[in-house]
């Protein structure tokens, strides 16, 4: 996604090095998102598991390519139960992440790989 890409500030790096805006990148936040999502989870699984991870493709982006994470002017604090994003004519609520409580256990690994294989997406 460019705007992931864009938001972590890579477009703007480009611009400084080539003088103007770029997008580039856009297809590394995901897997990358993902690495850092594996290894919270797992983590998480051995800290007793339980944990809410809430990973941003923004910060993981930034953090790959800047070492933190990219402004460029924007801000984002909390304000009334969720948070709100401001910056340079941008001002947007973003409402609180609400937990869904858990339909029940999961099934056990495997259990559904048969079924799968056999479906015609597969």
């Amino acid at each position: 996604m460019p705007d992931a890409g864009v938001a972590a500030g890579l477009a703007s790096g480009m611009a400084s090095r080539d003088g103007a805006p770029l997008f580039c990148g856009d297809a590394i936040a995901d897997p990358l998102t993902g690495m850092h999502a594996a290894l919270a989870a797992w983590a998480s699984w051995r800290a007793g598991g339980g944990h809410l991870l809430d990973l941003a493709l923004r910060d993981v982006a930034a953090d790959a390519a800047h070492g933190s994470a990219a402004s460029d002017g924007v801000r984002v604090s909390r304000a009334d139960g969720g948070w709100v994003v401001e910056g340079p004519g941008l001002r947007e609520r973003v409402r609180a992440a609400r937990a869904r409580p858990p339909r029940g256990p999961a099934r056990a690994l495997g259990a559904d790989t048969e079924a799968v294989l056999r479906s015609p997406d597969a």
